[in-house]
């Protein structure tokens, strides 16, 4: 899941085939690696939620540190092995809820077994990539996403307050949340007003001051100092390998997060692509497949140590926009040095004892993240009543245990299975009724310009009516509109009717198109920028520029004759 947003550099100093000098590598890879660490704080808080014991624990993270370092490295590879980019992967939080489950019923066994069936989803998905993708839209994506942030709320305001797992007569204690509230505020404080490298670091920070008054108050468990101290610095990690277990009622839960989990990686391998590329118009899909590939190889490796699921890092996404090196030479590097951290059981048994206030406070921050992460998704397309019935009543089918308790347990045992998570009733219930709604709806339409009305509003009010039917992305769609306008206007200043222009549009999955079919001249489409001082002179000229806004707007532009009509044809990237 996305850990943070970043700007584009302003100029980048190596591409994914550049190599650059062998200390620059160096330093990038340590950098990437020291952040990636930062992140196995996820595991660490799963570990504690689950009651893990200190070899249980360290076991988990190594694990999920070999598991990481191994995806980074095979994202390096051209596909179909890896997307060839510098890619790191992480713990990734989407599966907390999803892994705290599986290891509470059946400890590692049942998260080897669970994170297996992940890792062949993730693969089958990578490469039925053109065929599955149109079944989880941005709508069904983006209540996954808000629904694992109502997932982790529970159990981390448990943890905030330290609160006794099935005692409902406890006390709050003063100092647990005291704790937590510290450190959360650490975390939101350096996330919202730090600059740079300490911004994206602000995971890290927290921690220590969580770590730093546990110790203060007395709340850190009285054996770690022991357990800490006896472990070496270097040598080979402690492995517990579980034979894998597989749990029928959980397979669904698993297959959702692993559809979510790629369609989040393919997410951040687009945004890589565009990162990487200067004249990138659409979706390699071939790299983005390998991308998600290897992050399925990467969950296998998981499934075999007894990790957790890995993902892309948009921080590191970030990070490499930051310092404008995206060499995939950089990925391996990383991954190397990962491999290298997975032999430090000093490190690794310390992570093992974060105080349940601190992991309570990471908890609740990744819960209000996905919240709002969620809802951003689904708010990014405009929505039709079609979706909005879609998500709604999807979020409310999730949410109706916790309202009516008990209210699923008579189902057919059939599907029983999907109705023993909140987060697998609402996505099946948004895939559902996003097919049922998608019957009767077409992503083309074709109308005449109202000539009774300005062109404008004409064109504004057609595209969004549409945009809304499709699920089109707000920013497109306005971005359209104005250029359609402008088209429309230069034409009918250079004397086509308002009442023979006909629109046409259509959407497919990178690009939507807009049609201006009319009878009358073609539209001046000059590459060079008019003088204005010949515009003041002669307004004849005007037509000229408008010409050239719709041609340096428009991210693709194309005149043709169809049946004596000229038909201009504009499209953007979607």
């Amino acid at each position: 899941m996305s850990e943070a947003d970043a700007t584009p550099p302003a100029s980048l100093a190596y591409g994914a085939e550049d190599r650059p000098p062998r200390l620059t590598i160096l330093v990038l890879a340590l950098q990437h690696m020291a952040l990636a660490l930062v992140f196995l704080i996820y595991p660490a808080t799963a570990a504690v939620q689950m009651g893990f014991g200190p070899a249980q624990s360290s076991s988990f993270l190594a694990g999920c540190i070999i598991a990481g370092a191994v995806g980074t490295i095979l994202q390096h590879f051209r596909p179909p092995i890896g997307g060839g980019f510098l890619g790191v992967q992480i713990p990734t939080p989407i599966f907390l809820p999803a892994i705290i489950k599986a290891g509470s019923i059946g400890g590692l066994s049942l998260i080897s077994g669970m994170v297996l069936i992940t890792a062949l989803c993730e693969i089958a998905f990578s490469r039925l990539l053109r065929f599955v993708k149109p079944i989880f839209p941005p709508e069904v994506c983006g209540v996954a996403v808000l629904m694992l942030g109502v997932a982790l709320a529970k159990p981390g305001f448990r943890n905030f307050v330290s609160y006794p797992m099935g005692d409902a007569a406890a006390h709050l204690s003063l100092a647990p949340v005291l704790i937590a509230v510290v450190t959360l505020a650490t975390i939101i404080g350096i996330a919202v007003f730090a600059k740079g490298a300490v911004k994206v670091l602000a995971l890290a920070f927290g921690l220590l001051a969580g770590i730093g008054l546990s110790v203060a108050f007395g709340q850190v468990d009285p054996h770690a100092a022991e357990m800490i101290g006896r472990a070496p610095i270097l040598g080979i990690p402690q492995l517990m390998f579980a034979p894998p277990k597989i749990d029928l009622s959980l397979v669904p839960l698993f297959v959702v997060m692993a559809v979510v989990l790629s369609v989040d990686d393919l997410g951040l391998l687009v945004s890589v692509q565009k990162q990487s590329d200067p004249n990138w118009r659409a979706m390699d899909v071939r790299k983005a497949s390998g991308g998600v590939f290897a992050s399925g190889l990467a969950d296998v490796v998981a499934a075999v140590l007894g990790g957790m699921p890995t993902g892309m890092s948009s921080t590191h996404v970030g990070l490499a926009y930051a310092t404008g090196v995206t060499s995939r030479i950089v990925a391996a590097a990383t991954g190397g040095l990962l491999l290298v951290a997975a032999f430090t059981p000093k490190f690794v048994v310390a992570l093992s004892f974060v105080p349940r206030p601190v992991v309570g406070a990471i908890m609740i921050y990744a819960a209000a993240y996905m919240l709002v992460a969620g809802m951003s998704v689904v708010l990014s397309r405009l929505l039709s009543e079609r979706r909005t019935f879609t998500i709604g009543l999807a979020i409310l089918a999730g949410l109706t245990p916790e309202f009516i308790p008990h209210v699923y347990d008579s189902v057919p045992a059939a599907i029983a299975p999907v109705f023993q998570s909140h987060l697998a009733i609402s996505v099946f219930t948004a895939i559902l009724l996003n097919q049922l709604f998608r019957i009767g709806s077409a992503n083309q339409s074709r109308m005449a310009l109202d000539a009774t009305r300005p062109a404008h509003e004409v064109v504004h009010e057609f595209l969004t009516r549409n945009g809304q039917d499709w699920g089109a992305r707000r920013d497109v769609v306005e971005r359209a509109a104005a250029v359609v306008a402008e088209a429309v206007e230069t034409l009918m200043s250079l004397g086509v009717q308002a009442s023979d222009i006909m629109l046409e549009a259509q959407l497919d999955d990178s690009h939507l198109y807009v049609g201006v079919d009319y009878a009358g001249v073609r539209l001046p489409l000059p590459e060079q920028r008019p003088d204005l001082a010949d515009i003041a002179d002669d307004a004849r000229t005007l037509p000229q520029l408008g010409g050239y806004l719709v041609r340096r707007l428009a991210d693709g532009v194309k005149q043709t004759i169809k049946g004596g009509r000229e038909c201009l044809t504009l499209s953007f990237e979607h």
